[in-house]
């Protein structure tokens, strides 16, 4: 089950979710704290679902004076880690601009994140939402190709 982040705070709805025993994918609100979002992943693991978070940036100066959509909060990947939880990373929604989700794509695997989340559609400007943010498949082709080299590195 996915968590958007407009219901992260939801806790009627995290309390119902974790019930379930279903894995879940929380994403984690522009406006959220670490805190925020690690107390949001209590409703559902108390129920006895795993969760997974997914970090798509936070709202600061940045995303305010227009330079991004949200600011990407790369230092959130090995903190929720610590926390014991699998982090996804999403460059897409993170930058709002297909030009920088591949650089922000590969901070995110050099950050240790555990996956990504990316848009990708074979005509973006004909994308029935975020096309502004998708990457076509000629650049996801190559974005995980340089994602792979990074992995080895890492490895």
């Amino acid at each position: 089950m996915q968590i958007g982040s407009r219901n992260s705070q939801n806790t009627t709805l995290l309390n119902a979710v974790g019930k379930t025993g279903l894995p879940v994918l929380l994403k984690r609100g522009f406006g959220n704290t670490i805190k925020e979002i690690l107390s949001a992943s209590d409703y559902i693991t108390q129920g006895g679902s795993p969760v997974l978070i997914c970090e798509r940036g936070i709202r600061t100066w940045s995303s305010q004076s227009g330079v991004g959509r949200f600011t990407p909060d790369l230092f959130s990947i090995p903190l929720l880690q610590e926390a014991g939880f699998l982090v996804i990373w999403d460059p897409s929604h993170s930058t709002g601009r297909s030009d920088w989700v591949e650089s922000t794509a590969l901070a995110g695997m050099a950050m240790g994140s555990n996956g990504l989340i990316v848009e990708v559609h074979p005509q973006p400007n004909k994308a029935l939402c975020d096309g502004s943010q998708t990457l076509t498949f000629n650049q996801y082709s190559t974005m995980m190709a340089k994602l792979k080299q990074i992995e080895a590195i890492l490895k």
